[in-house]
């Protein structure tokens, strides 16, 4: 015997209409694709009330709904042919809709640890159109230029977020870092 939760911090939808509970589901599928691309803001919290429920003309939803339309018929007519596009569209698909609220109730609803497996089909894809592109005569150089400054920022902002505190010591000799989050003790 299973248990359900009648709380909403546990049944995020609980409080949602059928069509809220529909198409708030899919507006974060959308967030989701939008996540992969842009991954800013990112947070710890996206519990209720943190993604508010939507309705069917929300723009949001009407936007997400479009482009998994979309995907979806790619991969339906690509997959027979093998392409590696339709195959790691359908990896995306397949590996979000675990924990998309659509099948079961997972007890949040969203949460960037579930992009971990899905990330992998976008990884692909993205792999494979780099290639794609640098295949192309005039274009290597301004890709090998565009995905250099991508590498430079990213490690820049690394740098700078682990950095800002790193070097610090504390009353008691102790190192700081990340802004003092994170107290490591010296043993003497």
């Amino acid at each position: 015997h299973v248990a359900v939760s009648k709380e909403v911090l546990n049944a995020p939808y609980l409080l949602a209409s059928g069509s809220e509970r529909i198409a708030t589901q899919v507006m974060v599928l959308g967030r989701y694709l939008w996540m992969l691309v842009w991954p800013h803001p990112l947070s710890y919290d996206y519990s209720y009330p943190q993604i508010p429920y939507v309705g069917l003309t929300n723009p949001g939803f009407i936007i997400s709904l479009l482009a998994y339309i979309l995907l979806g018929f790619y991969a339906i007519i690509h997959f027979a042919k093998r392409e590696l596009y339709a195959f790691a569209i359908v990896y995306f698909i397949v590996t979000l809709s675990i924990a998309s609220n659509l099948v079961i109730d997972v007890g949040s609803p969203m949460n960037e640890r579930f992009l971990f497996q899905p990330s992998l089909g976008f990884a692909l894809a993205a792999a494979a159109g780099f290639v794609w592109l640098s295949s192309k005569k005039g274009l290597l150089i301004p890709i090998r230029i565009f995905l250099s400054l991508l590498l430079l920022l990213s490690s820049q902002e690394n740098r700078l977020r682990a950095g800002a505190g790193a070097g610090q010591r504390g009353k008691n000799g102790e190192a700081k870092g990340f802004n003092g989050l994170l107290t490591v003790p010296i043993p003497r």
